[in-house]
């Protein structure tokens, strides 16, 4: 895969690109957008943005599956993208680089063009044959057209009165369907060579060009009578063409081959070949017509022809695989700023050694410090969330002393009151003593017979209460 020319081929062709941009000549864009090169990777399902002042690929497009055709209009606000295996057309806005909408076309789309002034695109469907019509305010299909076998090529008349249609498998000879842009039907075809695949129209005078693959050849067509009025034998199978937008060159590239070949449509000659990637499947021009990108399928390239004195090969430029369409315009092909990563920091750890005294060193990037008293403590690892700025508590201190139990001044001990057998009955000291045995008996009697009769008048009391009364 060709990526890059040289260093010292590098630097002229940016030099050269950025003269020939800041010449100005025949863009036609807001001041934000900028010359790029859109280019549909078959093989790769995407579409690789060109920065033609930088020749540097500055934004990677998703599309549909196997994209084979691409179309800008002229006011580049969007590029639409035709993919033969999701029978389906990628609407990519230009100025964010991003697919907005999907529309489901025909099967097997593969040529797509739009019409000047944008109300229109057209895609060929080879698997169909016929032609889907997309209103391009709604986004949807409008007309279905049927045309010839195995429709392949479109280009659009600069006055968007008609559509030329190539059907690649139409009966011999070869023919192009002209549609009728105001009624979407075919009104006439045009007769040309063997397996018609490609077809440029000049903007300039509305001469047709048709590549006929199996007949070698290359048809030059009037308009005005819808008749060929030229062919061009050619040593290998055309593969594709593109009319300058000045009308003045017509460039050609052959299956097979690694060069361009260039034709004067004043004179309908050649007069130059330019070597490029292998092979060549596209061209496109820059509408000053000041450079020309040609996508190289077996390369995985695009090459940067300087125009339109030298035809020089100012950069190739490695995009996806299988290159295999280019539209050029304007759009925003800068490269995206790059975001400031943002620094992961590891998580934070302590360890604590076995000294009484332990210090404690969290990273990154905060620092505590934790003092304990301890004896021969053991080697213990701790994990835990530091919390920037923060402080450990410090260490509870006790602020009351207890007193063991052992050490409080017993309850002295009791002397006991000393008995007179002898003496009489006495108050004194608030003792009472008994003075002899009978009376002790009679006491004893008398206080159960006091403690029963409380007991019968509680029970009483305890029944009325029961009973409410």
């Amino acid at each position: 895969m060709r990526v890059s020319n040289r260093a010292g081929d590098r630097g002229r062709g940016l030099g050269v690109a950025a003269a020939l941009i800041a010449s100005g000549l025949g863009w036609e864009a807001a001041a934000s957008a900028q010359p790029c090169a859109y280019v549909a990777n078959l093989m790769s399902n995407t579409v690789s943005v060109i920065d033609a002042t930088t020749q540097t690929v500055t934004h990677t497009i998703p599309v549909g599956d196997n994209p084979d055709g691409i179309a800008l209009p002229r006011s580049n606000a969007v590029a639409y993208v035709a993919n033969f295996l999701s029978n389906d057309v990628s609407v990519i806005d230009t100025n964010r680089n991003v697919v907005t909408t999907t529309i489901p076309v025909g099967r097997g789309p593969v040529g797509i063009t739009v019409t000047p002034g944008a109300f229109a695109v057209y895609v060929a469907n080879r698997n169909d044959a016929t032609v889907s019509v997309i209103d391009v305010e709604s986004n949807t299909v409008i007309a279905t057209v049927p045309v010839d076998a195995s429709p392949e090529g479109i280009a659009v008349s600069p006055d968007a009165a008609h559509v030329y249609v190539t059907n690649s498998l139409s009966t011999e000879p070869g023919h192009v369907s002209v549609i009728d842009v105001a009624t979407n039907t075919v009104s006439t075809t045009i007769p040309v060579g063997m397996r018609p695949n490609r077809i440029s129209i000049n903007a300039e005078n509305g001469v047709g060009y048709v590549s006929n693959f199996a007949s070698f050849s290359l048809s030059v067509f009037d308009p005005a009578t819808n008749s060929v009025t030229e062919t061009l034998g050619l040593s290998l199978k055309p593969n594709a063409i593109a009319v300058t937008p000045d009308g003045r060159s017509l460039y050609l590239a052959s299956a097979g081959s690694s060069s361009v070949s260039i034709l004067q449509t004043a004179t309908n000659a050649f007069v130059a070949t330019v070597a490029v990637g292998d092979e060549p499947s596209a061209i496109a021009h820059t509408r000053n017509s000041l450079l020309t990108f040609v996508t190289n399928f077996q390369s995985d390239s695009v090459s940067v022809i300087s125009r339109p004195t030298s035809n020089d090969v100012i950069a190739t430029v490695g995009v996806g695989h299988g290159p295999f369409a280019v539209a050029v315009g304007f759009g925003a092909c800068a490269p995206l700023p790059t975001p400031t990563p943002t620094p992961t920091l590891p998580p934070p750890t302590a360890t604590f050694s076995a000294a009484p005294t332990a210090t404690a060193t969290v990273t990154p990037p905060f620092t505590m410090t934790a003092t304990r008293t301890a004896t021969a403590l053991p080697t213990r690892t701790a994990s835990f969330t530091a919390v920037p700025t923060s402080t450990a508590p410090p260490p509870f201190t006790p602020t009351s002393t207890l007193t063991p139990l052992s050490t409080h001044t017993p309850m002295p001990t009791a002397t006991p009151r000393a008995t007179n057998t002898s003496a009489p009955a006495s108050d004194e000291g608030g003792g009472c003593a008994i003075a002899s045995a009978p009376a002790a008996r009679a006491y004893g009697i008398w206080r159960w017979g006091l403690l029963f009769v409380g007991a019968v008048v509680l029970r009483k009391r305890r029944q009325r209460a029961h009973r409410g009364i």
